[in-house]
């Protein structure tokens, strides 16, 4: 049956350029099919960075800083961590108030256009182009959300986190008009995160407390402050030091540290008082304990000190080591010092430069293995 020519013509499931085209041709004009391309193109944008507010809501929510933010840390520590981490979800909500900004201006053109073709479009044309924008719309947004769904499960597996994705709580969403907040409005954490226990491993069967849980969060890199310092310990380190030098540099280095070490002590503790029982009561388990970093990421590992020895003797059962029928070391320090002589006597040294090659205190090398916690049968 033919069409009347004042109506469109009925189609199973008409696309939206089918559309256009009928409102082109249908004597409406030029005017119209741009608006209507604007409407189309303002909608899919305003689709688009909803998605994206809503991924960035649920991560900020989470406290995760996504993979395309993370600042690199340049020290590897754990206050340069915390620094760049309160960096890094600055950037994700600046990232945030970004794409807040381009919905609003997709907003105000999406708006614009509309009451343009309200006034050039009869009611019939107008509310089927709006039908057919709110379909592309909602194809586009639950294509969008399954991706982010699936970025932020993978963020979850990535950094071993006791949460539930939001994502997996979402029904049947039915997109009429993109929004903000998207629909994901509430995105607490289930769990509350504790960011001590995720950077210390514990694989003995002995139950650390949670001071000593915090204290080995820090980092094997944090250094405590001592309040009073070992005099005796720092003034042979640096005898030991200035043994080389000129007799009487030596003598005036040792009068001023002498005389530094004499001051009354103005060094503060940086430590608070829990964690100091805590530091302590680790100390007296240091011949049984082995607290080490892993050998992949910024975990700290407490480990028993046999477990240790047991993993070192496995290596050693490799064909790669042989032993030494004496300590080279003493034999190597008098080789180099006898080339370092030769090259400064054939001038083809200076001064300076054989002394900082020079070794006075030489300690032989020393086995040491980190535990691989990211393979099985760990460590």
């Amino acid at each position: 049956m033919d069409s009347s020519p004042n109506e469109p013509t009925s189609r199973s499931s008409p696309s939206f350029s089918q559309t256009i085209n009928d409102l082109f041709y249908k004597g409406h004009g030029l005017k119209p099919l741009t608006l209507s391309q604007q409407t189309s193109n303002s909608i899919a944008k305003m689709t688009k960075y909803s998605c994206h507010i809503a991924f960035l809501k649920t991560c900020r929510d989470h406290d995760i800083i996504p993979r395309g933010l993370r600042l690199k840390d340049p020290i590897g520590n754990s206050k340069s961590g915390s620094i760049i981490h309160t960096a890094s979800l600055s950037l994700l909500k600046e990232r945030l108030n970004y794409y807040r900004t381009l919905f609003t201006q997709q907003q105000q053109l999406l708006k614009s256009a509309l009451d343009k073709l309200q006034h050039l479009l009869n009611d019939n044309y107008y509310d089927k182009l709006l039908e057919l924008n709110k379909r592309k719309s909602s194809v586009l947004f639950n294509t969008l959300l399954t991706k982010h769904d699936k970025k932020f499960s993978l963020l979850l597996l990535e950094l071993n986190l006791p949460y539930l994705s939001p994502y997996s709580q979402l029904q049947s969403f039915n997109f009429n008009h993109p929004t903000i907040s998207g629909p994901l409005k509430h995105t607490t954490p289930l769990i509350k995160p504790d960011n001590a226990r995720r950077t210390v491993i514990n694989l003995t069967d002995t139950q650390l407390s949670a001071p000593q849980t915090e204290l080995l969060s820090l980092g094997l890199k944090f250094s405590p402050n001592e309040v009073k310092p070992k005099i005796g310990t720092i003034a042979s380190t640096i005898e030991s030091t200035t043994r080389s030098f000129d007799p009487a540099v030596e003598n005036a280095i040792a009068n001023d540290i002498t005389t530094i070490l004499q001051r009354p002590s103005t060094i503060k503790t940086n430590l608070k008082p829990h964690l100091s029982k805590a530091l302590k009561s680790l100390q007296k388990q240091k011949k049984v304990l082995k607290i080490t970093r892993v050998d992949k990421g910024n975990a700290t590992v407490v480990m028993t000190q046999n477990q240790y020895n047991e993993k070192m003797l496995e290596h050693l059962d490799m064909d790669c080591y042989s032993p030494l029928k004496k300590d080279p070391t003493d034999s190597l320090t008098r080789k180099l010092d006898i080339i370092l002589k030769k090259l400064l006597n054939d001038k083809k040294i200076d001064k300076t430069f054989y002394d900082s090659c020079r070794t006075t205190n030489p300690r032989r090398p020393q086995l040491y293995g980190l535990p691989k916690i990211h393979k099985p049968g760990n460590p």
